[in-house]
């Protein structure tokens, strides 16, 4: 209990006997507590704010393993330098048919990268194709059948289009500006071809047959190139053919006359589309 000693009165406390109710509200100060006093043993759950956290205090060892998720981070604060390391030559993606974490993804030289509904495939293009690091892409010399004769079937020159050729089981470029329509020289007696275009020299006359196994649609054109036909006839042999319905050969006795004949069937057989 407090004793007084002598006038005017000294109050004398005995240790330990202040109790909390006896000091007023706010009248401990920080000036009146030890350094180093207050420990965590002191502090209310919670009642410790940022304003009372001195900048830079947080390092990554009083951060709880796991414990930073998608939501303590600010939009777009991630940057590259913040993602795992890749290995070299190697993209991160979702190599699967659902969500999930990242994987690398390797690539060698020239591969390029294929999705296939499951996750990615790592390919180089092969076969008849070869790409460059450039991303340059080269065909095969034997790529195209029949490349290798493209260049007797018409003249390699610009302006080409690629034709299968059914009967030959080939392709063939032909000219863009004649669509393959070319035109031949006859300067004896011959044997047509179907999609034939002649020009005939009647300096003497001339026997043309037609194809012998013709089928419908089949077409040939005759023309006299030198203008004498009706001196020297065109003789237009049908091959057993029908032509105009008729089985007889057709002559050409008109100077500079030109025609065209169509196959219908074995009946009707070549008929004049142009005359």
């Amino acid at each position: 209990m407090p004793s007084y000693i002598g006038a005017p009165w000294t109050v004398l406390i005995d240790d330990g006997t202040v109790t909390t109710a006896k000091l007023a509200a706010d009248a401990v100060t920080g000036a009146k507590l030890a350094d180093d006093a207050v420990d965590s043993e002191h502090y209310t759950n919670g009642s410790i704010d940022t304003a009372h956290i001195a900048a830079d205090q947080i390092n990554a060892t009083l951060i709880a393993d796991d414990a930073i998720d998608s939501e303590h981070y600010t939009d777009g604060s991630v940057d590259l330098a913040h993602f795992q390391d890749v290995a070299a030559n190697s993209i991160l993606g979702r190599n699967a048919n659902s969500s999930g974490v990242l994987t690398e993804v390797a690539l060698t030289t020239t591969q390029i990268l294929i999705g296939d509904g499951t996750g990615f495939t790592a390919a180089a293009i092969s076969g008849n194709a070869t790409m460059t690091n450039a991303g340059v892409l080269s065909l095969a010399t034997a790529a195209i059948t029949g490349q290798s004769e493209l260049s007797a079937e018409t003249p390699a020159v610009a302006d080409m289009f690629l034709l299968y050729d059914a009967s030959a089981s080939a392709f063939k470029k032909i000219s863009a500006l004649t669509l393959g329509m070319t035109w031949t020289e006859v300067s004896g007696n011959v044997t047509l071809v179907e999609g034939g275009q002649y020009l005939v020299d009647c300096s003497s006359a001339r026997t043309v047959t037609l194809p012998a196994s013709p089928a419908i649609g089949d077409h040939v054109r005759i023309v006299d190139g030198t203008g004498q036909a009706a001196t020297n006839n065109i003789t237009v042999g049908r091959a057993s053919q029908p032509i105009q319905g008729a089985a007889a050969d057709l002559t050409i006795a008109t100077n500079r006359a030109a025609i065209g004949l169509v196959f219908y069937n074995g009946t009707h057989g070549w008929l004049l589309i142009e005359n």
